[in-house]
Order: structure tokens, then sequence, then C-alpha cells
């Protein structure tokens, strides 16, 4: 749940970065400037900023088709118990 800036060395990455970008879920920096300029803008429009995170979590939740929760158990398996109740429980 947060916009996402990513620079221009993506190439193990490459059809995520172009997915992401496509699906105006994240922003590419090919340069400092370019991730000032970028980091601004999000710092200063709240709506701008919210909207390219909502629309990351909307693509990374269309791509996962359940392997979240599966890595959430997998984790939980191994951590104590404890009373502290997470987002969603």
């Amino acid at each position: 749940d947060c916009a996402i800036l990513y620079g221009s060395d993506m190439a193990n990455f490459s059809s995520i970065s172009q997915a992401l970008e496509e699906n105006n879920a994240a922003l590419k920096c090919e340069n400092a400037d370019a991730i000032t300029k970028n980091f601004e803008t999000l710092l200063c429009d709240i709506s701008a900023r919210k909207r390219l995170a909502s629309n990351a979590l909307f693509w990374a939740e269309s791509q996962t088709a359940g392997i979240l929760k599966r890595v959430e158990n997998l984790i939980f398996k191994y951590l104590p118990k404890s009373d502290i109740k997470l987002k969603g429980q």
C-alpha cells in the first residue's frame, strides 16, 4: 500500500516493471532528477500518491492468486503464538 518509484536497471524484472507502468502502478525514474521530481510530486499530491499506491496494490493482488496468503501462512507457522491481532484478522 505505497507508491512505487523504480530505476532504469530492471533487466531481471522487465515484465513486472512494464506491467506496473502500463497499469499506472509505478513510476520509472531514469535518473536522480526524475527521482527527485516524482518524489516531490508524490509528497505534495496526496491523491496522486494514493492513486499510484492503490493501482499497485490492485495489480499485485490481481497477479497473486492467493500467493500472499500462502506465504503469510508459511511465515506464521514458524512464529511464536501471540495475542496481537493483525490487520484483516
